[in-house]
């Protein structure tokens, strides 16, 4: 998980993606759906502002 405060956070909760490992530059949605903000009902999508 990339560390909260290199992306403006202090909570691991509020970061919703993930680095992946090896040289490329890609990255991995990571949804925390217990989340009470981002989730604040149970849905089948990703809310627009994740």
């Amino acid at each position: 998980m990339v560390d909260p405060a290199s992306v403006g956070r202090t909570l691991r909760s509020d970061v919703v993606f993930l680095e992946l490992e090896g040289p490329s530059l890609r990255w991995q949605l990571h949804a925390y759906t217990l989340h009470r903000i981002l989730f604040d009902h149970p849905v089948d999508h990703i809310p627009g502002m994740v």
